[in-house]
């Protein structure tokens, strides 16, 4: 991440610093600064450095490959042709931003069996990224990642059970995802967990098993993770 774009991502945490919001609240709110998503930043920090950042600026790689192509494998049923569409569409990368149609190609490559652009969804809905912020949607994004095997997704939606966004807070189901995230090695995720045992919440306090948790976060090039094992006096370098 370029120095730009951390800056950026540090104005909107102060500008959106504040009360945390009731129970269930759907409103975009800053986090728990220790609670990270898969991107390892706030929701609406997101929000304001695409407001302020370039179109496309935060547009995943492009696969490559023809345009026209790309839309016949999409129309013969390819999931991955119509995410890398979404992707183009959405960001306006190769062909002009058009984002109501990259979010129909998202969503057909959602339905369709595409983990990665069921995880996608779910982020730009949950930060409202140049669309009506919904968080109850993106909930339902995420789940359809988890359950299709997308890490991200796991650790995205643990994250809504644990704030208790738009959905019943549920700090057991939540530590359930983070576990199913951070086994397949996403960082954040293990970092997350890690914070439950060392706090006891939700689940038994196990200073040990956070400690180990910090470990593989770390492991896995989570910093935060690193400092946190260095703060508590076990040095680990990602």
């Amino acid at each position: 991440m370029s120095v730009f774009r951390s800056r950026i991502i540090r104005i909107g945490e102060l500008l959106w610093r504040g009360p945390r919001p009731p129970k269930g609240s759907c409103e975009c709110a800053r986090l728990d600064p220790r609670r990270r998503h898969s991107l390892g930043v706030s929701a609406c920090a997101v929000t304001v450095l695409l407001l302020v950042a370039a179109p496309g600026q935060s547009a995943p790689p492009d696969s490559g490959g023809d345009q026209a192509a790309i839309e016949r494998a999409c129309d013969a049923g390819r999931a991955a042709a119509c995410s890398t569409l979404g992707h183009r569409y959405f960001w306006g990368v190769k062909v002009a931003r058009d984002v109501p149609r990259g979010m129909r190609f998202l969503e057909r490559a959602c339905g369709t069996g595409e983990a990665s652009a069921c995880a996608r969804l779910g982020v730009i809905l949950r930060d409202g990224e140049s669309v009506t912020q919904d968080v109850s949607r993106a909930a339902a994004f995420f789940r359809r990642a988890c359950a299709l095997g997308d890490a991200d997704g796991c650790n995205d939606l643990g994250v809504i059970y644990e704030e208790g966004r738009c959905v019943a807070r549920d700090l057991r189901h939540a530590s359930n995802l983070y576990q199913k995230a951070c086994d397949k090695n996403q960082g954040s995720a293990c970092y997350n967990l890690g914070l439950m045992y060392r706090k006891g919440r939700g689940v038994p306090h196990d200073g040990a098993r956070a400690a180990r948790l910090f470990e593989k976060a770390c492991d896995v090039g989570d910093t935060d993770a690193c400092a946190l094992l260095k703060e508590d006096g076990h040095a680990r370098l990602p």
